[in-house]
């Protein structure tokens, strides 16, 4: 807009200085004269012929022996305005086509100004639009907690629900529940893949719903004998919870998340595991 202002500005200028062509100017004449050549048969004194005079030649006239035919400076300015004339009228029409050129060349710069806001306006939409959903989604990620007062051996390894996963929402919007694992991981390392587990292919049935800042728990049952017990208390071994939840958003997308955490014989407490790659969110 201020690039339109400026070139306007600069054309009022240009507009005011050039003139208006006058095409109905009458043609400068040369002067006129009275003088007439004389009559060869005028006779003067009695008896005789008087020889014709030379024709008179207006007084702007000089001749010049030898020379050749000049005019008088009084028909050199006769001459001038016609000159003048066809000069300013040859210049205004230059001035003419400059200004539709550069009124032109205005309006492209205009448009191609105008086709780039436009494209950045679109753009900057569709970001709005890319982020307004990201916000709006459902987000759900998991931590693993302990629901007995400690961990213990099982007789014989027999399993006990003895933890916990508990998903939470963190998004803006609803998270229906599709399928959702949990099972623990007596390694050295921390598991960088989930083990094949019966409830993998099982989808929930409808109406499984994790809402706005809402939580869903899940039990874990841990089967431990006294000697694994023994190795984890003493460090040899590490005991770990991992698995996932599916679930889809309001916008009809499936999401997942993956966790796993470590749990911590000294402070009797499970933790975050960083190690493991299984911690990712989609």
């Amino acid at each position: 807009m201020r690039f339109l202002v400026f070139a306007v500005s600069f054309l009022i200028p240009v507009f005011s200085y050039a003139e208006p062509v006058n095409l109905h100017k009458a043609e400068s004449l040369p002067p006129h004269t009275d003088n007439k050549p004389a009559d060869p048969k005028e006779i003067g004194e009695v008896g005789k012929v008087v020889q014709p005079s030379p024709p008179s030649l207006p007084a702007s006239v000089n001749i010049t022996v030898g020379g050749n035919l000049k005019l008088a400076p009084d028909m050199e300015e006769a001459k001038t305005p016609e000159k003048k004339e066809w000069s300013n009228e040859f210049f205004n029409v230059k001035a003419t086509d400059w200004i539709i050129a550069a009124f032109t060349i205005v309006i492209g710069v205009y448009t191609c100004f105008l086709y780039r806001a436009t494209n950045k306006l679109a753009r900057i939409s569709r970001e709005q639009e890319r982020w307004s959903k990201a916000i709006e989604r459902a987000y759900v990620f998991a931590k693993v907690e302990r629901i007995v007062n400690e961990i213990t051996s099982t007789f014989e390894g027999t399993t006990a629900p003895m933890a916990r996963t508990l998903f939470i929402n963190h998004g803006k919007t609803p998270a229906i529940i599709i399928n959702m694992t949990g099972a623990p991981y007596l390694m050295d390392i921390a598991p960088q893949q989930l083990a094949q587990t019966p409830d993998d292919d099982r989808r929930l049935p409808e109406g499984w719903v994790i809402a706005s800042g809402g939580e869903f728990g899940r039990p874990i049952e841990i089967g431990i004998s006294d000697q694994e017990l023994k190795t984890v208390l003493e460090g040899t071994l590490k005991l770990y919870c991992a698995g996932m939840i599916k679930y889809k958003d309001i916008l009809g997308h499936e999401r997942k998340t993956s966790y796993c955490w470590e749990f911590i014989p000294r402070q009797n407490r499970f933790q975050f595991c960083k190690d493991s790659h299984l911690n990712e969110y989609t």
